[in-house]
C-alpha cells in the first residue's frame, strides 16, 4: 500500500512534458479554399473534416479571421507578421517598392527568427512566396520538399526529370497532385505515376518530426498544401489515378435545357471532387496528428490550421467577405477549449504567435503589424483586437 501511495505522489508531483520542454508547431495552410467548406463552421454543403474539426473542440475555432484574397500576399503576411502596405505585396502580379529585394529581408520571417532561436524548420508543400525562394538561407527553413515546375528545378537544380527523358512517357496539365514534381533538399524527388504529391510531402514531414524528436531538437513543421486548388484532381481514395482534371463537356449544337442539364451535371461532379479533395486533406491532418501522439509529443505540440484566401471562382482575388474570411483553427499547450469564437484576427497575428508559443522574443527592430494570439488562447484576456485589415491589390477591407 506504501508503494502504491508512493507511485501516485510521484505521478502526481511529475512535470508536464508540455511545460517543461520547448514546445512543437505544426502549421498547415490550405489553398484557395473559404471557412464554409469545413464542417467544423457548420454551413450546409461543406465537407466532411472531422480531424480539423478535433482541432476545433480541443482549441479555438475563429469564426471571423481574414487574409490577403489572394496568394502572394496572404503568404508574404503569414511569413512576416506584417501587411501590403509595408511588404509591397499586393496581388502576384503586383509587387510595389522595392518588395522583390526586400522581402525577408527588412523584416525576418518566423521561420528565419525561429532557426535562429534553435528551432528546427521545414516547409513542404507550394511556397509561392515572392522573389524569395523556400530554400534561401535568408527565409530560414532547414529542408524543404517542395512542389515546383519542372522548369524551375532545372534552372535552380540543373536536372530536369522530364527533359532528361525520365518522365517523357507521360504529360500531364498538372504536376501537384498525380505523378508530382517536387525537389527535397536540392534533390529531385524520384517519383511513380501512382504517388500522389501531397501524401509524398506529408511522408517527408512524418520524416522530419519523427528525427528531430529523437534529437530532442524543437521543431516548427510548415506545410503549405496545394490542396484543394485546381485543377480538381481525383484522390487516391476517390476516382482513377492520373485523373488530373475533370473534363469540360462540348455543348456546341445542344438545345438550351439539355446544355443546362449537362452543364448542372459537369458543376457538380466537380463540386464532388473539390469536396473529395478538402476530405483528404483532413485524412492527412490526421496523420499528422497520430504520429504525434504515437511519439509522444502530441501533448506538447500546437497545431495550426488556416487557408491563404478564399474559394476559386467565387471569391479569391475578390474585394468580398468570402475572399477575405479563411478558417483559423488552433489547439495545443495551454490553450482553453473556447470552441468558436467572434474574436477578430487576420494573418499579420501568426508570426508573432508562432515566436510568442516558441517562447521567442523577437529582436528589437522587428516590427509586426499584428499581435500575439497566445493571451486569448490561453485565456489571460478574453479580448484580441477591435479591427482587422484584408486586402487584394487596390480594394481593402
Amino acid at each position: 500500500m506504501k508503494k502504491l501511495l508512493a507511485l501516485l505522489f510521484l505521478l502526481s508531483t511529475a512535470p508536464s512534458i508540455a511545460y517543461s520542454e520547448p514546445p512543437n508547431i505544426v502549421l498547415i495552410l490550405a489553398d484557395d479554399v473559404s471557412a464554409d467548406m469545413f464542417s467544423c463552421y457548420g454551413q450546409a454543403g461543406s465537407a466532411l473534416t472531422p480531424n480539423i474539426d478535433q482541432i476545433a473542440t480541443n482549441g479555438v475555432c475563429f469564426r471571423t479571421c481574414f487574409a490577403p484574397a489572394i496568394c502572394a500576399p496572404s503568404r508574404a503576411c503569414l511569413m512576416t507578421g506584417i501587411y501590403g502596405n509595408r511588404t509591397g505585396v499586393f496581388r502576384n502580379d503586383m509587387w510595389a517598392f522595392d518588395s522583390r529585394g526586400t522581402l525577408f529581408t527588412a523584416q525576418p520571417s518566423w521561420a528565419k527568427l525561429l532557426h535562429d532561436a534553435g528551432y528546427a524548420t521545414a516547409i513542404a508543400g507550394k511556397w509561392h512566396c515572392g522573389a524569395k525562394e523556400a530554400w534561401e538561407d535568408v527565409v530560414g527553413f532547414d529542408e524543404y520538399c517542395l512542389w515546383e515546375s519542372p522548369g524551375k528545378i532545372e534552372s535552380h537544380f540543373g536536372t530536369n526529370p522530364i527533359t532528361t527523358g525520365k518522365r517523357d512517357d507521360i504529360t500531364l496539365p498538372d504536376t501537384r497532385y498525380w505523378y508530382p514534381s517536387m525537389v527535397q533538399n536540392g534533390n529531385y524527388v524520384p517519383v511513380d505515376t501512382k504517388d500522389f504529391g501531397p501524401d509524398k510531402r506529408v511522408d517527408f514531414l512524418l520524416d522530419f518530426i519523427e528525427r528531430k524528436t529523437r534529437e530532442k531538437q524543437p521543431f516548427l513543421a510548415y506545410w503549405p498544401t496545394v490542396i484543394p486548388h485546381g485543377p480538381y484532381s481525383t484522390t487516391p481514395d476517390h476516382g482513377d489515378v492520373l485523373d488530373i482534371e475533370q473534363e469540360k463537356p462540348d455543348t456546341a449544337g445542344m438545345q438550351r435545357d439539355e446544355k443546362l442539364k449537362v452543364m448542372n451535371q459537369y458543376e457538380q461532379e466537380r463540386q464532388q471532387r473539390f469536396i473529395h479533395l478538402i476530405e483528404h486533406l483532413d485524412k492527412l491532418i490526421g496523420k499528422l496528428v497520430a504520429r504525434t501522439k504515437k511519439i509522444g509529443i502530441y501533448d506538447n505540440t500546437y497545431f495550426i490550421f488556416c487557408a491563404d484566401n478564399g474559394t476559386a471562382v467565387t471569391a479569391k482575388d475578390r474585394g468580398v467577405e468570402r475572399g477575405v474570411h479563411v478558417p483559423f483553427v488552433v489547439q495545443g499547450p495551454g490553450i482553453k477549449k473556447r470552441g468558436l469564437t467572434d474574436e477578430l484576427t487576420d494573418f499579420s497575428d501568426i508570426a508573432p504567435t508562432l515566436l510568442d508559443m516558441a517562447g521567442t522574443t523577437p529582436p528589437t527592430a522587428t516590427a509586426f503589424d499584428g499581435k500575439s494570439l497566445l493571451p486569448f488562447l490561453t485565456a489571460k484576456t478574453d479580448t484580441h483586437r477591435e479591427w482587422i485589415y484584408a486586402y487584394t491589390g487596390p480594394v481593402q477591407v
